[in-house]
């Protein structure tokens, strides 16, 4: 070959590299890359392909197994959930406030009672009035006397007015202790009735507010659906059966404040809150007090395990800063609980008679039943707990327990307080020992109000984002309409 056709060759060599190392222009998603020829060519090699899906195979299972990889998982679960709360606050329900939940638990009771006051003509809306049973043939007396003794400067002691006379004392005790009930003084004697039953409407609202208060702070976090469970409680059905009983309703809106303060001496060691409003339940009607103490008892050994301390000296101080508390609550209360224990001893409620037998009133599936709202509420001798507050708390129920994020022993804790509940609204002796170591007569499992406060917290806790599932049925509507419909004729019968 001459060196012409040498250099020919050469030249053409030349021309051929020129042309693969050309950058060809591509478009992608709007913009122009750059990639040359042999990029393309080695791209379409099946054998570099198949190489390339190995190990990007492998570097994505190596960054999938390291700690950043998780904690960026556990981040983006977290943004979910925090852009869930947001849409719930600020945009689904963007109308509704998280303070809300206060207002809308105190004025939709208020508002359904008036809601039956009309239906049933009672005053403003007609001649009739709220009493019934014992609120006619004793409360409406007894606030009578009390109103006389305030303007008149009479006894506290004892009263004349009042059968061939009785001991004003053990009477006020047990029946007008509540600070609210001197707000009679300010009241004209001919609207008493009228002043008793505006009394009953706002402690309804006033059951709402505080449980409603309470779920805010248990959980640290505010919600509107919290007012919704508030509202659950002050027309659950214990309260359609035994609103009239005005003296309990302090203790039933004073539970909730109390249990947060048996939480806080516990959790953080302050029992001042817990002293306070337990001492001021006392006070109120030392009655139903009995069996908030009971259940105080309960609570306490609840939060103990839930919240266990390594060593033997905190549980030990919990046990007796707790006893401390207690005892002075009643200590704060003794003006009134004294002279009612030395009455009470001078009574056949002095003596006790324990049951020698143990019996079961029914079975654990008839009392379920009880949560349905058509259920009527019972108020005479047999003994059927009034524990409904909503049938959706019943069918949370299965949510709470398949909840992942509360660990088996609150489960386990819970639920085996949710047992000893039901135990205790069946079995005689459980029953005897709840209501001051007596059997009611008529009015049936008085210390339900703590059955439904107790089951409204622990479902609630397994409930995140459900505020707007809730919401969308229209749930306060429909608990409404429960209690209008199913328990209107017992409240104002």
């Amino acid at each position: 070959m001459s060196r012409e056709e040498i250099e020919q060759v050469e030249k053409e060599l030349d021309e051929v590299l020129e042309i693969v190392q050309r950058p060809v222009p591509v478009k992608n998603t709007g913009r122009e890359e750059t990639v040359s020829l042999q990029e393309n060519l080695q791209e379409n090699d099946p054998l570099q392909e198949e190489m390339q899906i190995e190990t990007e195979k492998e570097e994505k299972e190596e960054k999938e197994d390291s700690p950043e990889s998780a904690a960026k998982e556990q981040t983006a679960v977290s943004e979910e959930e925090l852009d869930l709360e947001d849409d719930i606050e600020n945009g689904y329900f963007h109308f509704l406030r998280p303070s809300d939940g206060l207002i809308a638990a105190f004025f939709v009771p208020v508002a359904v009672l008036i809601i039956l006051f009309a239906q049933r003509g009672i005053f403003p809306f007609g001649e009739e009035c709220f009493l019934r049973t014992d609120m006619y043939h004793q409360y409406a007396p007894f606030f009578s006397e009390f109103q006389y003794k305030l303007k008149q400067g009479g006894s506290l002691l004892y009263s004349w007015d009042i059968g061939m006379g009785v001991n004003f004392s053990a009477l006020y005790a047990y029946y007008l202790a509540s600070p609210v009930n001197w707000l009679i003084i300010l009241c004209p004697k001919k609207f008493i009735i009228e002043f008793m039953t505006i009394l009953i409407m706002v402690k309804t609202g006033l059951c709402g507010v505080t449980f409603t208060w309470y779920l805010d702070h248990h959980f640290e976090k505010k919600h509107f659906v919290a007012g919704v469970f508030g509202i659950f409680y002050a027309l659950s059905g214990y309260m359609a059966a035994y609103s009239w009983n005005i003296m309990w309703l302090d203790c039933i809106f004073l539970l909730p404040l109390i249990l947060y303060g048996l939480e806080q001496l516990v959790q953080e060691k302050k029992g001042l809150f817990y002293c306070v409003t337990l001492g001021l339940s006392i006070l109120s009607n030392y009655y139903i007090s009995i069996m908030i103490c009971i259940f105080m008892v309960m609570y306490v050994i609840v939060q103990v395990i839930l919240y266990p301390s390594k060593k033997i000296k905190d549980l030990v101080a919990t046990g007796v800063r707790f006893g401390f508390y207690s005892l002075l609550a009643g200590g704060l209360a003794a003006v009134v609980l004294l002279p009612e224990i030395y009455a009470l001893q001078a009574t056949a409620s002095g003596d006790f008679d324990f049951p020698k037998t143990i019996s079961c009133y029914f079975s654990i599936f008839d009392m379920i039943a009880r949560h349905i709202g058509n259920v009527g509420t019972e108020i005479g001798l047999d003994h059927w707990p009034n524990i409904y507050c909503g049938v959706a708390v019943l069918m949370f129920l299965l949510l709470y327990l398949g909840a992942k994020k509360i660990t088996v022993r609150e489960k386990a804790v819970y639920c085996g307080l949710l047992l000893m509940f039901y135990a205790s609204f069946s079995i005689n002796v459980l029953n005897f020992i709840w209501h001051g170591f007596h059997y009611p007569n008529s009015l049936p499992c008085r210390q339900s109000f703590i059955y439904i406060a107790f089951g409204a917290d622990y479902v609630l806790s397994g409930l995140p984002g459900i505020e707007r599932n809730f919401l969308e049925t229209g749930g306060v509507g429909v608990l409404g309409c429960h209690y209008l419909c199913a328990h209107g004729r017992e409240t104002c019968g």
